[in-house]
């Protein structure tokens, strides 16, 4: 198994050094899986960003979870499996973002730098209280933060009803209207009444994490 895992403890590595080696694992016909947990969260998705713009790198499951490294101590994190393989964004994406922009703007939490836990997952709960599917939208060091308040949502049974994770993808989004800069961005599409689904590799990949 050909496994990239990015703790915070880890700030020495840039987003170039981390994509550098995603790239070179891809260089053989197999996965490469990326794990990023806790504060390096945001790095983890910059770094497979930068791969999918720069080389034949995609996304073939991405899910989120939290990684028991101790028995008191689960931080949340990120999992990536990439190939070289084209990948189709699931269907559930298409359906939301072809709706008009005035229903996808009531339908989206967007995320940012400095927005409390509490808060967010507050509004999270209250926007599935009116729809059955919800975007979370994040870029940069808010994607942290954003992660913390879905899996509350879907793990903590806080929502009154089930609500999962259907689908996760990842791209560049503009940095403040006119700047021209992009920043690496999450988006994450929750629904109501169903369970979160993972890939058969998880579970793997989840034990591996554990045991380093």
């Amino acid at each position: 198994m050909n496994l990239i895992v990015v703790t915070p403890d880890q700030s020495e590595i840039g987003t170039r050094d981390l994509s550098q080696n995603i790239v070179q694992g891809l260089t053989k016909p197999e996965l490469v899986d990326v794990v990023g947990i806790g504060g390096s969260i945001p790095l983890a998705v910059a770094a497979v960003d930068l791969s999918r713009t720069i080389a034949n790198v995609n996304i073939e499951f991405v899910s989120l979870d939290y990684v028991p490294l101790t028995a008191t101590y689960k931080p949340e994190a990120i999992f990536f499996e990439l190939s070289r393989n084209p990948a189709e964004a699931p269907s559930i994406v298409g359906v939301f973002e072809a709706k008009s922009e005035d229903e996808k703007n009531v339908k989206t939490i967007r995320v940012s730098r400095g927005d409390r836990l509490d808060a967010t997952t507050n509004i999270i709960l209250w926007k599935l209280s009116k729809n059955d599917v919800v975007k979370v939208l994040a870029s940069g060091f808010a994607i942290t933060t954003a992660i913390r308040s879905i899996l509350q949502v879907t793990t903590s049974g806080i929502s009154k009803y089930p609500v999962g994770v259907s689908a996760i993808t990842t791209d560049s989004i503009e940095r403040g209207e006119g700047t021209g800069k992009k920043v690496p961005a999450i988006q994450v599409y929750l629904e109501k009444g169903k369970a979160t689904a993972y890939s058969n590799r998880h579970e793997e990949v989840l034990k591996q994490v554990v045991v380093r």
